[in-house]
Order: structure tokens, then sequence, then C-alpha cells
């Protein structure tokens, strides 16, 4: 039932066959990547988890199988992407104590919040929302059907 956050400074490559976190849980896994450098997937790795990096391209070779979720500032797959998305990283951390006092950073706030005037606070618009994600019932997240 643990968690694990990893946060990379510059590129991350996954090479072979290998696994981070449990196919029933992939918001467990967590991998921040702050630099611009790309990030290969190779091979059948069967990534279990969710990346995120914004500033980065992401790249799946070979037959790609994530289960969890990408977010980068490019996503290309030459070969074969099969990706199962998993809603509950929309509440990672929730366990972890409340919003912060105060923010001043779109994406700061936990579980769906939106930092509106300095406050963590639920959305009532998608203009409160970071971009890429939309207000539905209080809560930012992703557009997904």
């Amino acid at each position: 039932m643990a968690e694990i956050d990893v946060f990379v400074k510059g590129n991350l490559v996954l090479a072979g066959k290998g696994s981070f976190g449990d196919k029933s849980r992939p918001a467990a896994t967590r991998i921040y990547v702050g630099g611009a450098s790309d990030i290969v997937l190779v091979g059948a790795a069967g990534f279990v988890g969710n990346v995120y990096a914004p500033r980065a391209n992401v790249t799946a070779v070979g037959y790609a199988d994530v289960w969890g979720s990408v977010f980068a500032n490019n996503f290309t797959s030459p070969g074969y992407a099969h990706i199962v998305y998993d809603r509950a990283i929309l509440q990672a951390g929730q366990g972890c104590g409340g919003p912060p006092a105060t923010c001043n950073l779109c994406g700061v706030c936990p579980n769906g919040l939106a930092c509106v005037q300095g406050k963590c606070v639920d959305c009532t618009s998608d203009k409160d929302c970071c971009s890429q994600a939309i207000c539905n019932n209080g809560f930012c997240g992703p557009l997904i059907p």
C-alpha cells in the first residue's frame, strides 16, 4: 500500500524489461521530470506509473504498455502504444493533509483544487483550472470522455 514519488532533474531512460509500480494501483507511482531532456521508454517495459514532464519529449519505442499516464511536451510512439489511464491519480496524496494555506502557482493545490486569488479552493469555471484541465463539479481535472 506504499506510494513513491521520484523527482528527476535531467533526463530519464527506461530500457528493457522493468517495473515501477503495481498495475492495480498506477496512481501510487509518480515520476516528475523537471528538465527538458528527452525521456525514452524502450522495449517491453510494461511501465506502470505516472510521468509528469511538461517540458520534455517522451518517446515510447517498440511495444509500449503503459498503466497510468504521461503528461509531456510531446509524446511519440513509433511502435505500438497501449495506455490504461488510472483516474485515482486525481486524488493522489489525499491522505497527506489538507491543502496549503496559500498558493501562488497553478498546479500546487492538491486533490483537484484550483489556485484562485492565492487560495486553494473549489473551481467554479474552467478558467480557474490549469491549462489542459477543466472544472467538473468543483474539481479541476483532465478532459476525458
